[in-house]
């Protein structure tokens, strides 16, 4: 039985097994961030983990109760020839109805991008004291 190998080392490149994980990800399926949905009284959260992802890498769209959000960033390697490593993505979501898309907000911070889609004032939760007769 005969291997074949999926990477050859040359005497200039040093082996990288985060390169093979990516190339095995890759080979598997696209890589999607890891990301949360989760609702506050006046805002749902969208949260994604962008470990080296740029403000200029990374679109985010709202139509609708749909959010989308796009991203490629580029990594260099050491050498010239390890120029081309880049990770695209593309991940949606689509929130419950009454969102205000017109206050929509995105702030990428620490790799961590934060998506911020206010209720429209009719459909943030209230209480309401009950009052003795």
């Amino acid at each position: 039985m005969t291997l074949t190998a999926v990477r050859s080392v040359s005497a200039l490149e040093r082996w990288d097994p985060f390169l093979e994980l990516e190339d095995l990800h890759r080979w598997m399926g696209r890589w999607s961030p890891a990301a949360a949905v989760r609702e506050t009284d006046d805002a749902y959260l969208v949260e994604m983990e962008l470990p080296g992802f740029k403000r200029r890498d990374v679109t985010v769209e709202v139509t609708g109760s749909e959010v989308a959000v796009r991203g490629t960033a580029g990594r260099r390697g050491l050498f010239r020839r390890r120029t081309s490593r880049t990770r695209d993505f593309v991940y949606r979501t689509t929130l419950p109805d009454g969102v205000n898309t017109d206050a929509v907000s995105a702030t990428l911070a620490k790799g961590v991008l934060t998506v911020r889609v206010p209720k429209r004032e009719f459909a943030r939760r209230r209480r309401i004291p009950v009052h003795s007769a």
